[in-house]
């Protein structure tokens, strides 16, 4: 597990840069101006668990795929964007993690109708009847 955290800074870094290089600002889409705030914000995201709700290599994998998709797809505003992210976000699962995953593994519901929705997501809202202290933000 100890790895993974420097594994996710490299990936961050190059999720980051190539997303900076590859969709770049433009009158309709302004506001993809990206910056090391999006790194933070990332980060940000996975400390909001404990190591009880993330203590297998996978389940960190699958946080730090959530964080990324919220920082930076969320932004998105065309398909073509998005698949830019999706087929970057692969790339860094196999080129990084040393994880094969697809495209379909990551972002396509089977038993939905298809649609490119997250799949891997974490939340809080499971724990809702709990103290705000002992809820945690784990994957559901």
């Amino acid at each position: 597990m100890k790895k993974c955290g420097t594994i996710a800074v490299a990936a961050s870094i190059e999720l980051y840069q190539k997303i900076s290089e590859g969709l770049l600002p433009t009158p309709a889409k302004f506001h993809y101006t990206f910056n090391l705030r999006d790194i933070c914000k990332l980060f940000q995201g996975m400390l909001m668990t404990s190591p009880k709700s993330v203590s297998t290599v996978e389940s960190f994998t699958n946080l730090w795929i959530h964080e990324a998709t919220r920082v930076f797809n969320d932004r998105l505003t065309n398909n073509e964007d998005r698949h830019f992210f999706k087929d970057l976000l692969v790339q860094l699962m196999e080129h990084r993690f040393r994880e094969k995953r697809t495209i379909e593994d990551i972002f396509i519901n089977q038993n939905a109708l298809a649609e490119e929705k997250p799949i891997i997501m974490f939340s809080q809202i499971m724990k809702l009847d709990m103290p705000p202290d002992e809820q945690t933000y784990e994957e559901i």
